[in-house]
């Protein structure tokens, strides 16, 4: 009896010990993928720097007052010249080079400051206090920092080139409207020349003007949603002779109402309005609207032409 109970006991021990060391490996593990996901929500997994959606977080929190009366900017990155790489070399390498490079602009930056990407070669950098940090000497600390920078591999050498565009904000300004700020900011230093920075300001004419352009390119998506767009054909005649085919040109305008809107005014940057014309689909180009638009107006005219 003595010798059974023994036996018991030391199995007893012997199967907690066991269960004690499963159950800290299991909550090892879990605490290790615990760490992963919270890497993985606020960081990009290509450069290992923060991600969009931890930009747009700590953009809102700013906005949102966060800060006290402390102003803040905002500024945008976007590559020149990158698209070569991977067309060259693969993405492969084209990610490699966004790796080395990020770890390269995050050394150089100061402390106070959020470096991440938000997607394709597009980078940001959020300075909490502008008083703290200065946005346009580190823009062109950047800039600089890039234009200097060779990505070698074993056939190729690359350099690469930066248009920044950027944003000053202050608290309870919209956190969206920041970041489109500092990208149109971003697209007009590529506009001017790429490789430069240019800083957004309210009453720069080419700003308001490309402000302008998405207004429009946005009534114009919404148009096309909900079907308020319609083709009206006006016969050309030849004035020499009157045996050629027929031609036609082919408008398209907007519905309101169910009528026509024979003058869908368009205001420009300097507060003078104008029809809709060759200007305006300039802007939906650059907004990619007009590779959406010819194939429903190309089987229409087709199909009223016939």
């Amino acid at each position: 009896g003595e010798a059974f109970r023994t036996g018991v006991y030391i199995a007893f021990v012997g199967a907690s010990a066991y269960t004690g060391y499963v159950l800290a490996a299991v909550l090892t593990r879990e605490r290790s993928l615990r760490r992963q996901l919270r890497y993985r929500a606020d960081h990009d997994l290509v450069t290992g720097v923060y991600n969009r959606a931890r930009i747009e977080s700590e953009l809102q929190e700013l906005t949102g007052g966060s800060a006290g009366n402390r102003h803040s900017a905002l500024i945008y990155l976007d590559l020149d010249h990158f698209k070569l790489v991977n067309e060259t070399c693969g993405h492969e390498t084209g990610d490699r080079l966004l790796r080395d490079l990020a770890a390269r602009l995050k050394a150089l930056l100061p402390s106070g400051v959020l470096f991440g990407r938000l997607g394709g070669d597009e980078f940001a950098v959020l300075i909490r206090d502008v008083d703290a940090v200065e946005p346009e000497a580190l823009g062109e600390r950047i800039r600089g920092a890039v234009l200097e920078y060779r990505f070698t591999t074993d056939e190729f050498s690359f350099t690469l080139g930066v248009s920044i565009g950027i944003a000053h904000f202050g608290p309870g300004e919209p956190a969206a409207a920041v970041l489109s700020r500092a990208d149109i900011a971003c697209y007009e230093a590529k506009e001017e020349g790429r490789d430069r920075v240019h800083v957004y300001r309210t009453q720069d004419l080419a700003m308001r003007r490309h402000h302008s352009e998405l207004e429009w390119a946005s009534q114009f998506r919404r148009a096309m949603s909900e079907g308020e767009l319609a083709l009206f054909g006006q016969r050309i005649i030849p004035v020499g002779s009157r045996d050629e085919p027929p031609f036609y040109e082919v408008l398209l305008r907007k519905l309101e109402g169910g009528r026509p809107v024979f003058e869908w005014l368009h205001c420009d940057g300097e507060g003078r309005e104008f029809p809709s014309d060759s200007r305006r689909f300039g802007g939906s180009e650059r907004v990619c609207l007009s590779s959406t638009t010819p194939k429903p107006v190309a089987r229409k005219t087709r199909s009223v032409s016939t």
